[in-house]
């Protein structure tokens, strides 16, 4: 996987999305699926997304997943507006062909640094599959997913085999977006500030084929809890557009809190073709507490000199 590093060691970003709907319809009514239990680390997102391959589109279908195979997904609950049922169970992380020396991640062995590691490169824990119907979903129409995951550990989350379909179109699944996620790192010191930490925090294009364009990628950190992710003071953006070759990535030094907080973030994703808004992540993830605070001091020094040094 190929990493692109933003120019200067320690670039931060005050920085996010903002889609207009005031010119599109967005389908409001909700249906709700949830399983596993609600326990450990909580993360939201919130992913708006734009149907434009039907006329009118009867279903949707999408997998929600984490990387990380020594951390286990405890449970979730995820809404989805525009539909009267939808139904979820676990499932495996994404199985697509290996390819050009990169493998899928179905089959590929990842562990968190910092827990206890596996052996087994997908134990079916990893992974939802999330099936929605029961609704007409008209051409240019948006359609919010409210995801939460309760993960054992701070990690990642990502989103992969988002397709509609029409229950009368023998053509089949029509794919909505790049398969893409992000993660956060524990953090490491700022050693110039004593009292302030720094996170590594990356959005990653895990597509096998198709690049994905990011547009008005935002960050914040905040001691508030905002239940509401579209209320989330993020400001205007200030980076540029980003397009990200099939399993490349872009990462960010950003600087956080010693305690407890939480990391916003936006973006929006950008069809190659049209140029048009087809997607926008909102996400929130809390800052480690002070134990892993303690671990993150003691062993990941060396790992932040690293990626400085290859940030150029």
């Amino acid at each position: 996987m190929r990493i692109r590093f933003t120019s200067g060691p320690w670039l931060f970003f005050l920085v996010p999305v903002c889609l207009t709907f005031s010119s599109v319809q967005v389908s409001c009514s909700y249906t709700v699926t949830s399983g596993g239990e609600k326990k450990g680390v909580r993360v939201r997102e919130k992913f708006t997304v734009h149907q434009n391959k039907f006329d009118e589109a009867t279903d949707l279908h999408f997998k929600l997943w984490q990387e990380e195979d020594n951390i286990n997904v405890n449970g979730w609950e995820v809404s989805t507006s525009g539909f009267t049922n939808s139904t979820s169970r676990r499932g495996n992380q994404p199985e697509w062909p290996s390819q050009g020396g990169r493998k899928c991640p179905h089959e590929e062995l990842k562990n968190h640094p910092h827990y206890p590691k596996t052996d087994n490169p997908d134990n079916g824990q990893h992974a939802v599959d999330v099936e929605v119907d029961g609704g007409t979903i008209k051409k240019c129409q948006w359609v919010y997913i409210d995801s939460e995951f309760y993960m054992e550990h701070w990690n990642t989350k990502r989103m992969s085999d988002v397709n509609w379909t029409n229950d009368s179109d023998p053509v089949g699944k029509k794919k909505a977006v790049p398969d893409f996620g992000w993660s956060i790192d524990d953090p490491v010191p700022a050693f110039e500030k004593p009292a302030r930490w720094v996170h590594w925090i990356k959005i990653s294009n895990d597509d096998p084929l198709d690049s994905l364009w990011l547009k008005d990628i935002r960050l914040i950190e905040s001691s508030e809890f905002y239940r509401d992710l579209y209320n989330v003071p993020f400001g205007d953006p200030v980076y540029p557009d980003q397009i990200l070759a099939p399993g490349e990535s872009i990462g960010f030094w950003f600087p956080g809190m010693n305690s407890g907080g939480f990391l916003y973030g936006s973006f929006a994703l950008v069809d190659a073709v049209t140029g048009e808004i087809v997607a926008e992540e909102r996400f929130e993830h809390p800052f480690p507490e002070p134990a892993s605070l303690a671990l993150c001091a003691m062993g990941l020094g060396m790992i932040a000199a690293v990626r400085r040094r290859s940030s150029g």
